[in-house]
């Protein structure tokens, strides 16, 4: 099994990705192309035989085709300053969903996206 990472600033070369990982195929486009498998534009990709770390994959600017499970997190600020939050909804995606939010007359509701469980449970405590 193929692991993939498209090349979103640059052109897949030499440096671009780590020295020690296993290439089984590289893909460099003529120009800058929209990637369906990550919503995005990429320069290329290439194709290793093991994952990237998440440090790794970011630090060469890499995203991965793997989509992940992101939590959603729904917050309340009342007016007289109270504030509820809680774990709504769960979605599998490449890329972090936007964030989001909007008025009412007596509450200000936010949805916040976070990349694990005890990120959006920190979270809750904090606002809490």
């Amino acid at each position: 099994m193929a692991y993939r990472y498209y090349s979103i600033a640059r052109p897949v070369s030499i440096g671009t990705f780590p020295a020690t990982a296993k290439v089984e195929e590289i893909k460099n486009y003529d120009v800058r192309t929209y990637c369906p498998d990550i919503d995005a534009l990429a320069w290329g990709y290439l194709d290793l035989l093991e994952p990237l770390s998440e440090k790794e994959a970011s630090s060469y600017e890499l995203m991965s085709s793997e989509a992940k499970e992101w939590i959603c997190v729904t917050s309340a600020v009342y007016d007289d300053g109270r504030v509820r939050a809680r774990i709504t909804n769960r979605k599998r995606a490449v890329r972090k969903p936007n964030q989001s939010g909007r008025q009412t007359s007596h509450y200000d509701l936010y949805m916040d996206w976070f990349a694990s469980e005890e990120e959006a449970n920190a979270f809750i405590a904090d606002v809490s």
